[in-house]
């Protein structure tokens, strides 16, 4: 699904076990948040920019038909908005 950074601290990722995961590249690529909510493979996930109150957003789309929106600071990891699409979400 690829990787996306975020301002050269985060870096995050999708894979077919349906999971978007955060990495800390100043803690040595430490995995800090394993994110799951998609029902199928991961295709893509982007950095999303900023929520209004500021937090960090990370997008992630799937072969279940849906992308998700999530706050990287979220105390939930799996908290997320849904956005459902009528076929493959192959690029976000």
């Amino acid at each position: 699904a690829g990787l996306t950074m975020w301002e050269g601290c985060l870096a995050s990722g999708g894979a077919d076990d349906r999971s978007v995961r955060t990495w800390s590249i100043a803690e040595g690529w430490r995995c800090t948040s394993t994110r799951l909510g998609h029902t199928h493979a991961v295709t893509s996930v982007s950095c999303g920019g900023r929520s209004t109150t500021g937090q960090r957003l990370l997008i992630s789309g799937s072969t279940d038909r849906t992308a998700r929106v999530w706050e990287l600071t979220h105390a939930e990891p799996n908290s997320a908005r849904t956005l459902r699409h009528l076929s493959y979400v192959l690029s976000v």
